[in-house]
């Protein structure tokens, strides 16, 4: 079996001016990457997410992607709880008619804390919350499937709902769900088209000791529990895309420079040099060794799809001329 192709997202949020975020996704589109992403979050203080601010995401990846011509646009991923499904699904609808069918559909249940806390938004236990998305999901897919969709659920009481105009996709567009517990990664292995994996964040608050010691064992696990499950379901389980969230990327210009900065940042999460440079969610090194570590991801963890968090314009650019063109 061939190894899947591999593409590039950017996920950024609107943290100061909307030129500046059009600029950002313009370098990613030049430099080849295949989507931008916004991620579906309140400003809940610095330290609790980094950049603390995003905008509102489905307003900005309108207004993207209505600027742009080639790149596709989605969440990573729109929050279910922050929206009834059928708002969500005529959202998703419209944006796909803006972008002429360069939607894709990023779903996750809702997990940061502190939001709800600032919000008053009602945050129930995980388990509520994965059947909520679950049930939300059953008016949203088929909806923008172009069907009538009525529902009497735990949850969500739809009747005789239909969207008009509908998406131009066929038979929809992608769905994209994030997440790394048994139960998340389960359902989106029933639904989603892409899964992008991240370590579990069960207290509803990013734990760094967690993230640092997940490393290239943990992801593996969890690729192979995603297939599994594929197939119980009777799905293709190559048939749905793996994406790897890449928070950090540092572009050396020498080994000796490399060792440096995985030094700096074992320190920084008292970690060995080691999980560092192997960790699944940081990528440093020169461009010989990007390109040999992505390939690694590719061929041995089946990842198709890296999604680079906030990077700078420069390593933009730079993944562009020096990295992309040699794994395509």
């Amino acid at each position: 079996m061939s190894p899947p192709s591999l593409r590039f997202a950017l996920s950024q949020g609107l943290q100061e001016s909307f030129d500046e975020l059009f600029e950002r996704v313009l370098a990613a589109e030049r430099a080849g990457f295949s989507t931008y992403y916004n991620p579906d979050h309140f400003y809940t203080g610095q330290g609790v997410l980094e950049g603390g601010a995003y905008g509102e995401a489905w307003t900005a990846v309108a207004a993207v992607g209505a600027r742009c011509q080639r790149i596709r646009v989605g969440g990573a991923v729109m929050c279910n709880l922050f929206r009834h499904p059928c708002l969500t699904a005529n959202l998703a609808a419209t944006v796909d008619r803006i972008t002429n069918g360069r939607l894709e559909l990023g779903m996750g249940a809702g997990w940061l804390a502190e939001e709800y806390r600032r919000t008053g938004l009602p945050f129930p236990k995980p388990s509520v919350r994965i059947r909520m998305l679950e049930e939300a999901l059953r008016i949203i897919l088929p909806a923008l499937e172009g069907k009538p969709v009525t529902l009497e659920g735990e949850f969500y009481q739809v009747h005789d709902f239909e969207l008009l105009p509908g998406a131009v996709q066929k038979p929809r567009p992608p769905l994209h769900i994030g997440g790394g517990g048994d139960k998340i990664l389960r359902l989106a292995a029933r639904y989603a088209d892409v899964i992008s994996i991240v370590p579990p964040v069960p207290q509803g608050q990013i734990d760094l000791q967690v993230v640092s010691q997940w490393g290239p064992d943990s992801f593996r696990e969890r690729a192979a529990y995603v297939r599994r499950v594929a197939d119980e379901e009777g799905r293709d389980p190559d048939g749905i895309e793996i994406g790897e969230m890449l928070f950090m990327v540092r572009m050396t210009e020498s080994p000796a420079e490399t060792a440096q900065v995985a030094k700096g940042l074992a320190g920084m999460f008292q970690v060995d040099e080691a999980a560092i440079r192997t960790s699944p969610f940081v990528l440093i090194g020169t461009p010989d060794d990007l390109v040999a570590a992505l390939e690694e991801r590719r061929d041995r963890w089946g990842v198709s799809l890296c999604i680079l968090s906030s990077p700078e314009k420069e390593i933009l650019e730079r993944l562009g001329t020096e990295v992309i063109p040699r794994l395509v």
